[in-house]
């Protein structure tokens, strides 16, 4: 046997043994190799395709979301189903289909889309690789020679083309996704092609530039926000200060009426003369109470009603109220009946000044619309009251207790459509009530707020021609034995305090002012002293003289606020009381003049009254002569 026959032999036995190792060995290695590589080729397209849907699904675009992945399905003919859920499990795509197969040869990949440890969502992939597979058996047998050869350049055309046309745009489109998400607005994508890779770049970019024109039409509108509110701070300052000044301005000269006319009220005077006089302090009372509603609805308006939260006698306070309306009606021939179920013991914890200015102008209103006939007001507690819709309102307070009033008038009542329209600023029940009784429209308003912000309702019944009635629902806290027992020693101090002269230093620069202080505190026995400055006060302070002061505010040389902390300063200030005297009727100057050492604030205009009453209060002559037995006491041991 020659060369060529062993030759031949052995390559048809080398054949034989290399085609039966191929077919037999290497043959199903390839195609559990291709299978494999198959596996990883489509899970890292997967991986691919999740970056590319990471933008889309941040911003629940799902037409983008939908026709990216319908592209992908329509190129590879082997990919039997793909899914794409999000972070909860949801389905994206397909709506509404699902695949179900036995098939044990179908190849099932996921991939779960992250971005920073936050699952996004879920993509599962189905594939085919039977056809594959044929090809490649073909392939093999007809090229078993150049299968290495093969093998390399389609790895190489493969890698070559998902590095150049999906790999690499796609790591540029996520590092540029990335950057964009962390406010990098200055990185750009441009598209290497105009496949779907491509596109994706273009929409990257579109969405790059819709980004940029909402963060600056933010910032423009923050801006514009900043510069409004920095104008309605100003006007807003602006406001206060004027209604500050325009108060002091107004208040000061009306306390000059207010005082000489009650002054001149006690005096010997004709009938005529007292007339004139109760007229000219009614016309007074009445410009002070148009200039308390304006501020009381400019610090409502402005969230500076601060409540205050003390306990006092509902019945004491009632009487305190009820007096002057029962003049009032006298005049008119009406019939006030106060129809008080209160115990005469019970002490609630509230605000007394704002339940007292509700109740004023409520009666006022009440008699000033009622020309024949009468008023009725009944205060009743919550036993008593059967009202199931006012019950279900305050369920929720059983630690409150609960008031009502009822204010029941003859007047001539309002139509059934305008009793909402009654609770609003500046509004009448019709143009003519303004022309025939007069008013702002500010009382009820102010009525109305006031309430709530107390906690309570109000509502109100009427019919055209047979009067109206008001009902007005408070919660108040019921004061401790301690507080109520305190209450009523306060009551009794106050009355003997009121008897006991004084020494009282008066600073004032208003020569008027002056003056009807001065009357008013000897009318009450009291020996006053007047100085027109703060400079005077604090050295007549020092002669340890004065058991009370009253202290303007406003003065040449030194104002209120500096005099009293240099008197409280000084060891004969330290416990001597201290009470500012002000046209200025904001909380907030008050808390101030607070703060720097007054014991308190009287407000101009004041009437006899008050004063009388801020005396009792704030009033220390046993305290001062305690403190002036120790300083001697102290002085002699030390000589």
């Amino acid at each position: 046997m020659n060369l060529r026959a062993k030759s031949v032999i052995l390559f048809f036995v080398f054949s034989t043994v290399m085609g039966s190792i191929m077919w037999l060995w290497w043959l199903p290695k390839m195609e559990q190799f291709v299978t494999k590589n198959l596996i990883d080729s489509e899970r890292q397209q997967l991986v691919t395709v999740s970056e590319l849907l990471m933008t889309s699904l941040l911003n629940n675009d799902f037409s983008v979301l939908h026709e990216s992945l319908d592209a992908l399905r329509d190129s590879h003919k082997d990919w039997r189903y793909i899914k794409l859920a999000d972070g909860d499990g949801q389905e994206i795509y397909p709506l509404g289909t699902e695949f179900v197969s036995s098939d044990p040869q179908l190849i099932t990949i996921g991939h779960t889309i992250t971005l920073r440890n936050l699952v996004m969502g879920r993509i599962t992939l189905v594939v085919d690789p039977r056809a594959r597979l044929a090809r490649l058996r073909g392939e093999l047998l007809q090229l078993i020679w150049v299968f290495g050869l093969m093998v390399a350049s389609s790895l190489l055309a493969i890698l070559f083309f998902v590095e150049y046309f999906v790999s690499g745009p796609a790591r540029k489109l996520s590092s540029a996704t990335m950057q964009l998400a962390t406010g990098n607005y200055d990185v750009r994508v441009v598209p290497d092609s105009k496949d779907e890779i491509g596109l994706l770049g273009l929409s990257f970019n579109i969405m790059r530039r819709n980004l940029i024109e909402t963060n600056k039409a933010k910032d423009r509108a923050q801006k514009e926000l900043e510069a409004s509110l920095k104008i309605a701070k100003n006007a807003n300052q602006a406001k206060s200060n004027f209604l500050s000044t325009m108060s002091h301005e107004i208040r000061t000269p009306l306390n000059g009426v207010l005082g000489l006319a009650q002054l001149l009220s006690d005096t010997d005077l004709s009938q005529d003369q007292h007339k004139k006089i109760q007229s000219i302090m009614g016309s007074g009372e009445t410009l002070l109470a148009i200039l308390n509603d304006v501020l009381d609805i400019s610090k409502i308006e402005a969230g500076g009603i601060e409540l205050e939260n003390s306990p006092f006698n509902l019945k004491h306070l009632i009487s305190l109220v009820t007096p002057p309306f029962e003049r009032l009606a006298d005049d008119k021939g009406l019939v006030l009946e106060i129809n008080d179920k209160i115990d005469d013991r019970i002490v609630l914890k509230g605000d007394p000044t704002r339940l007292r200015q509700v109740l004023w102008n409520l009666l006022s209103n009440a008699i000033k619309f009622t020309d024949k006939g009468g008023v009725i007001l009944t205060i009743e507690e919550y036993q008593t009251i059967d009202d199931n819709q006012v019950l279900a309102h305050f369920s929720e307070l059983k630690k409150y207790h609960l008031i009502r009033f009822t204010f029941q008038d003859d007047g001539p009542g309002i139509a059934t459509d305008r009793l909402d329209a009654i609770f609003e600023l500046f509004s009448q029940e019709d143009n003519t009530i303004t022309r025939k009784y007069g008013g702002t429209g500010l009382g009820l308003a102010i009525v109305k707020q006031l309430t709530e912000l107390m906690g309570g309702t109000i509502r109100v019944e009427s019919q055209l021609g047979k009067g109206s009635r008001f009902i007005v629902d408070l919660p108040f806290e019921m004061a401790s034995k301690e507080e109520a027992d305190l209450i009523g020693m306060r009551k009794a101090d106050d009355e003997l305090r009121q008897s006991e002269p004084m020494n009282i230093l008066v600073a004032e620069d208003n020569d008027l002012n002056a003056l009807i202080v001065r009357a008013f505190l000897e009318k009450f026995g009291h020996a006053v002293r007047h100085v027109e400055n703060g400079k005077l006060a604090v050295e007549a302070a020092k002669e340890d003289w004065a058991d009370f002061i009253f202290m303007d505010i406003h003065m040449p040389e030194m104002d209120g606020i500096d005099a009293t902390r240099i008197i409280r300063s000084t060891p004969s200030g330290e416990n001597l009381p201290i009470v500012g005297l002000t046209a200025e009727a904001f909380t907030d100057r008050h808390a101030l003049f607070v703060e720097v050492g007054m014991n308190g604030v009287l407000t101009k205009p004041f009437t006899e009254h008050q004063l009388a009453d801020t005396i009792a209060l704030y009033s220390g002559k046993d305290r001062r002569n305690k403190a002036r037995d120790i300083t001697s006491g102290l002085t002699r041991s030390k000589s």
